[in-house]
């Protein structure tokens, strides 16, 4: 599915379908191929906004609090792109070639589908996190997290996300769009945070949104696409 400008309220009837971003179109899909060659099967995810406690009040958020933030319409620099070259040699999985083909595909091509933003994180005028998010009609979606390795221990990846919540509340939403969990793969187990309980999960084979805590992450195996298949 693709367009030269999404609107608000299609992201939103999109990610509600189980859509989600790729450069400058929306796809989805029912498996991944994972690191070791294996296919994994995946379900998408959902935070119900009106449910959670405060972001502020998590002690991720607390710990991070005295670094800097700043939210900007969605930009690619130089010092981003040096940011990430570092993220880059220090991760364990595939990561894109760089923010620009991650999120646009090539070096010609805008960021100009979507409506997204920016978030910077600063440690003095030092560069040390950097995520970006899509925003819909009520609705935003989580694209990309990177950090400096230096920082790990301030668990930034999830500081963006608290940081995603909070703006999304601010803005009157409805749900933040986490992206995929992954049956046979714990590398996407984060996406639950920060509460399980404000979490939905999105099966295909019956076309709905059911709470997370319901099934778990063991249960979605009755709802794979495979075994539909063999039934």
């Amino acid at each position: 599915m693709a367009a030269k400008t999404i609107s608000g309220t299609q992201l939103d009837k999109a990610l509600a379908l189980g859509f989600y971003r790729m450069q400058q179109e929306l796809f989805t899909t029912p498996f991944i191929i994972s690191e070791d060659g294996n296919i994994t099967e995946v379900f998408w995810l959902r935070t119900i906004l009106n449910e959670c406690t405060p972001p502020s009040q998590h002690p991720v958020y607390k710990k991070n609090k005295h670094f800097s933030v700043t939210f900007s319409k969605a930009k690619i620099t130089a010092e981003i792109e040096d940011l990430f070259r570092i993220y880059r040699r220090n991760v364990k999985f595939d990561a894109p070639e760089s923010v620009q083909s991650y999120l646009c595909g090539d070096l010609e091509r805008k960021n100009e589908a979507f409506d997204s933003y920016t978030i910077e994180i600063r440690d003095g005028k030092q560069l040390i996190a950097i995520g970006y998010f899509d925003k819909g009609k009520k609705s935003i979606t989580g694209i990309m997290n990177f950090y400096h390795p230096e920082y790990k221990k301030y668990s930034l990846g999830k500081f963006l996300m608290l940081l995603k919540m909070e703006y999304a509340i601010s803005q009157e939403m409805d749900y933040y769009y986490t992206g995929y969990i992954a049956i046979d793969n714990s590398r996407f187990d984060y996406k639950v945070f920060p509460d399980t309980d404000i979490i939905e999960v999105y099966l295909p084979s019956k076309d709905k949104w059911i709470p997370y805590p319901k099934t778990g992450k063991e249960g979605l195996n009755e709802f794979t696409f495979l075994r539909n298949l063999e039934l």
